[in-house]
């Protein structure tokens, strides 16, 4: 027996690729910016907001509009 006629061809190597590693792209850059934007709003009305305060007479004698 001839050692050619059972040559077989050599087997292709695998293409072996590492996972790409998941990257933000800019777009999430708009969100996230609105959001803290929107939270910045919040603190701000909420440390500008003032107790109201009612008073209430008995009778409204001697108070005069405006003054």
């Amino acid at each position: 027996m001839s050692d050619s006629a059972t040559v077989t061809p050599p087997l292709p190597q695998a293409d072996v690729r590492k996972p790409r590693r998941w990257s933000p792209s800019l777009i999430w850059l708009v969100p996230i910016v609105e959001a803290l934007a929107g939270q910045i709003l919040v603190v701000r009305a909420r440390l500008s907001a003032r107790p109201t305060v009612t008073i209430t007479f008995k009778s409204a004698e001697g108070l005069e509009p405006g003054k």
